[in-house]
């Protein structure tokens, strides 16, 4: 997936003093200057992404990938590109970018979902003012534009799998599709000693949302207990 990377610009160079501010109060990135204010790409920085098979790949930027626009001729700033680290959490699941970037309508079913009220989390509506269909990236990674790191809340919410992985759709619905058997699903409140005294509609404050995130029309393990 080749992207045009945009040339270095008087608006770059205007972000200099902002962003050594930010560094000198810790902050040493900010997604919403590189996004709204000079308008790369997702696909510019994480070049890694396209070719990534595993949920367990940083596909963070390199100091090459950096460096195209923070080279060291430019000065200041951009003479001290680095390679991004960060500790990747083990994942229990399995997922693959490049399979899911080879999905036209990825995020067309996202928005479906979004607006036809089958999206059981968070609002629908803000949520739906976050995606950006000609950004396939911000289907699932959402209000990078308006932050500086990525954090917990930028990653895609169990709705987001299920606007594809739902029964009687293309992409498989199993639970272990994507959940690997050494990990345990369960919520933790449905280990509790008394949720079975206590797991009907009426004790769950009637948030049946909740419940079809997992309880879909082709998951129904009632069977198993009563």
């Amino acid at each position: 997936m080749a992207h045009p990377v945009r040339p270095l610009s008087a608006a770059v160079v205007a972000l200099v003093g902002s962003l050594l501010l930010a560094q000198e109060s810790g902050q040493r990135f900010s997604h919403s200057v590189h996004i709204e204010t000079v308008g790369l790409t997702c696909a510019q920085c994480h070049t890694a992404v396209a070719e990534s098979r595993s949920a367990k790949d940083a596909n963070l930027p390199t100091a090459e990938t950096c460096g195209v626009c923070h080279s060291a001729e430019a000065g200041d700033l951009r003479g001290r590109a680095s390679d991004f680290s960060a500790e990747v959490p083990a994942r229990p699941v399995l997922f693959s970018h490049k399979q899911h970037l080879a999905i036209s309508d990825l995020v067309p079913q996202i928005v479906k979902a979004l607006e036809s009220g089958s999206y059981p989390e968070g609002d629908p509506a803000a949520i739906r003012r976050q995606v950006d269909a000609e950004e396939v990236c911000t289907g699932c990674h959402r209000g990078l534009e308006e932050t500086d790191l990525g954090r917990r809340e930028h990653y895609p919410l169990m709705s987001d799998c299920l606007a594809c992985h739902k029964p009687k759709a293309n992409a498989m619905s199993g639970c272990r599709t994507c959940h690997i058997p050494e990990f345990d699903i369960l919520p933790a409140d449905h280990r509790a000693a008394t949720f079975f005294d206590q797991h009907s509609a009426e004790d769950q404050g009637k948030n049946l949302n909740r419940c079809r995130q997992c309880h879909t029309p082709g998951f129904n393990p009632c069977s198993q207990c009563h």
